[in-house]
């Protein structure tokens, strides 16, 4: 198994730098935070919800993930593993959001293949837990797609993946 050293926590990146990459997804598409759990209504609520991934980066809590498409040749959204609990093989994936010029592609689903490909045969996790809230039909279509099994809960929906999906 993979034991996440030091230098994987450590982060050189500026929260400024990733604002001037993601800040016109605020204004262009505001349905995009719709079911945020983290307000984005403007560019400064864009800044601490970038500040706030940083910051638990360092914390070593989660690992948030700026995407790239490379048929697009732009920077599209983010995603990230939270509440990432080593010494019990767990973490979770979400706080995902692309821009709508990639819903209906394949971005989410080659993004989250590497995931939990990375979660499962590098860092030897046991459980992988996507969440979604229950009126975002949209993400749980998506986390239903890539094989996820639901448990419904009162205000989140659940989603579980066994390490076999990933083989």
């Amino acid at each position: 198994a993979y034991e996440m050293r030091e230098s994987d926590w450590s982060s050189d990146v500026c929260s400024s730098d990733l604002l001037s990459l993601l800040a016109q997804y605020v204004v262009s598409e505001p349905a995009l935070w719709q079911y945020s759990l983290v307000s984005v209504n403007d560019k400064a609520g864009l800044e601490k919800y970038i500040q706030t991934a940083i910051d638990a980066r360092k914390q070593k809590t989660a690992y948030a993930f700026i995407v790239f498409d490379k048929i697009l040749q732009q920077y599209v959204g983010c995603t990230r593993f939270y509440d990432v609990q080593l010494a019990f093989d767990t973490t979770q994936i979400g706080y995902t959001w692309y821009s709508k010029k990639c819903w209906g592609t394949k971005l989410n689903e080659n993004c989250k293949f590497l995931m939990l490909s990375f979660a499962f045969d590098t860092l030897s996790l046991a459980r992988v837990e996507f969440r979604a809230d229950n009126n975002n039909k949209r993400s749980i279509a998506a986390m239903q797609k890539i094989g996820c099994t639901i448990e419904t809960g009162r205000t989140w929906c659940y989603i579980f993946i066994e390490c076999s999906l990933c083989s």
